[in-house]
């Protein structure tokens, strides 16, 4: 058995231990170190427009 500790969960870290759950073998463990609760998936702030938006 292995461990695999992924320091930071932004984007990179995330895809990471994505990929890795995907590779190791299920007795490997994978370890996700992050003091956030939560994550905000930059690239979809991309869509959002600059400005807000008003109706006429």
């Amino acid at each position: 058995m292995s461990r695999i500790v992924v320091v930071g969960g932004g984007a990179a870290g995330i895809e990471l231990s994505t990929l890795l759950g995907k590779a190791v073998r299920k007795e490997d463990e994978i370890i996700l170190v992050e003091p956030e609760t939560h994550h905000y998936w930059k690239p979809s702030f991309m869509k959002l427009p600059p400005v807000p938006l008003t109706v006429i």
